[in-house]
């Protein structure tokens, strides 16, 4: 007499079915379900502009958090402290133009979508891209101890402030101070002229708005 295997009670007259698979396309689109989407985080900063790609963040503060995480190098370097920093969304004004408003936290699920673009920045600071490089200006001077007429030369994008004028031309040349050298143009015939130390940058500005190509002599005392 063959034995039948011990059936449970719940099961006796019913068919029991196999394990349905998912096909390939449901579990791709459960996939798709579950991603929060995309936003591009951004800051605007003296070397320029940094980006940050992340997942949609649960909450601003969990978007703060990853801002300050992914740009801390910069927010050290700019000395800004983090209390100070806030997250704004860009978003096309009525007449096209690009501007940064800022997001109410309590609306954070509401107002940000998939492909914004936050960015971070000082609290009551103007959000806008850095202003364009200056022009390019170069400097030469005489080398010394040269019996020919050696020079080495020096370029730099104009200096926004004289201060920073003088600090780089004493440093690239190695220069003690102001009372070392002065700066000269080149005039009519070839002749070099002296600039006054009070109008280095405003000449020196004018001086490559009409020739880019133009040089600036350092003159060292001896």
């Amino acid at each position: 007499m063959v034995k039948k295997p011990p059936s449970s009670p719940d099961l006796e007259g019913r068919d029991v079915q196999a394990p349905i698979k998912l096909a390939e396309s449901d579990s791709h689109s459960t996939a798709v379900q579950g991603n929060r989407g995309r936003i591009l985080l951004s800051m605007v900063h003296s070397e320029g502009t940094s980006y940050a790609a992340i997942l949609i963040p649960e909450s601003y503060l969990e978007a703060m958090a990853m801002a300050v995480d992914a740009f801390h190098v910069q927010i050290v370097a700019e000395d800004i402290k983090v209390t100070d920093l806030v997250l704004k969304l860009g978003m096309k004004s009525s007449s096209g133009a690009m501007v940064w408003a800022p997001v109410r936290s309590e609306q954070w699920s509401y107002i940000v979508r998939d492909g914004d673009e936050l960015r971070m920045g000082r609290d009551g600071a103007e959000f806008a891209a850095p202003k364009s490089a200056g022009p390019l200006v170069s400097f030469k001077s005489r080398q010394l101890n040269s019996r020919e007429k050696k020079y080495s030369y020096r370029a730099t994008l104009l200096p926004r402030t004289s201060e920073e004028l003088k600090t780089f031309v004493r440093r690239e040349f190695k220069l003690e101070s102001d009372e070392n050298f002065h700066l000269k143009r080149e005039g009519a015939d070839a002749v070099w002229m002296r600039i006054p130390l009070s109008q280095w940058l405003p000449v020196i500005r004018e001086m490559v708005k009409e020739d880019p190509m133009c040089e600036v002599l350092v003159v060292r005392y001896k």
